[in-house]
């Protein structure tokens, strides 16, 4: 009796290998395009945290609170700390996901006048930029909003924790929580398959983990 194997047998056997391999391949590409995604999550909520524990603690961001090396008249009062998304890719139009976002302090004159900087445009604020294959996207929520009753991608997804405090001011009085997706263009993810961070007015910061789609609601 033969105690070797057909050509046949070894075919076979070799195509099973192969199948096993394909699968586990593809497993463990899925498993770290998807902690990618977790780790830039988790990078995100660090620094909203770090930007609210700023605020309660009245750190002051000195560079921003007089951008142009002169004593402002009236004085500048420190009024919290800032994360708003931005675009560092010159080609991207508004509306486009972002590739970045940043911290800043902000202070301003008078929290209740015309000339308020609650949010300033600029300054020398380093964006902390995503690694290629994420994006963020951004949703504001209003019930003033006409449906879907949010906006998304634009610059009134900013939020400032106020100085010691630990609530939100947004860049509209009615707005109720801003949201951010991050979303990565990986092969292993679905076009679907968000990780989803909120924002609530309370100061409340919500880790809402994977999701099918950015909030709707």
């Amino acid at each position: 009796m033969s105690k070797g194997f057909t050509f046949i047998e070894l075919v076979v056997a070799t195509g099973i290998l192969l199948v096993l391999v394909g699968f586990g391949t593809a497993s463990y590409v899925n498993f770290n395009e998807r902690n990618l995604l977790e780790k830039e999550a988790i990078d995100l909520k660090q620094t909203l945290r770090e930007a609210q524990a700023n605020a309660i603690d009245g750190v002051k961001d000195n560079a921003l609170c007089d951008p142009d090396g002169a004593a402002p008249l009236p004085p500048e009062t420190f009024r919290g700390w800032c994360i708003s998304p931005v675009y560092t890719d010159p080609l991207a139009t508004a509306g486009d996901p972002y590739d970045a976002y940043q911290i800043y302090g902000v202070c301003d004159t008078d929290e209740d006048g015309v000339d308020v900087r609650t949010f300033p445009a600029s300054g020398n604020i380093r964006p902390l930029s995503l690694p290629e294959g994420v994006v963020l996207f951004s949703r504001a929520f209003s019930p003033n909003l006409p449906a879907p009753g949010y906006v998304t991608n634009t610059v009134d997804a900013r939020a400032r924790f106020n100085v010691f405090g630990d609530d939100v001011r947004f860049a509209d009085d009615t707005y109720t929580k801003v949201v951010f997706c991050l979303q990565g263009s990986f092969p292993s993810l679905g076009a679907d398959d968000f990780y989803q961070v909120t924002i609530q007015r309370s100061g409340e910061i919500n880790d809402d983990g994977f999701v099918d789609e950015c909030a709707t609601t």
